[in-house]
């Protein structure tokens, strides 16, 4: 089973900087993943980034969004990608078709792995 947990996503043409942040203080979310409207996963956005669009008068989501991070298919074992754990660094997780299901972080890592 995957150890994907979902977590809230932006939608690219319908989330502005300024919805964003304040989605991601309401929920205390560090980084956000921006999904295409077939949920297609197309990058993330991290608060520094959007607190700096939107000072400049920037409401472009896409010219604060980062599109290269960790990434994973879900039928990925956990051994190929546990060197981004050991970084400390969240995975998102996508199925065969690039549709985001979620992410894994450390912790969620540590917990499947003490539960063997």
């Amino acid at each position: 089973g995957s150890i994907a947990r979902p977590t809230m996503t932006l939608i690219l043409g319908q989330n502005s900087p300024s919805m964003a942040l304040s989605q991601m203080l309401h929920h205390n979310l560090k980084e956000m993943y921006v999904v295409d409207r077939d949920g297609k996963l197309v990058g993330m956005v991290k608060k520094k980034f959007l607190s700096e669009a939107i000072q400049q008068g920037n409401e472009d989501l896409t010219s604060v969004m980062l599109q290269n991070f960790p990434k994973a298919n879900a039928s990925t074992s956990l051994e190929n990608i546990f060197h981004l754990y050991q970084q400390g660094r969240t995975v998102a997780v996508v199925d065969a078709e690039e549709k985001f299901q979620g992410v894994v972080e450390a912790d969620d890592v540590l917990a499947s792995i003490s539960s063997i």
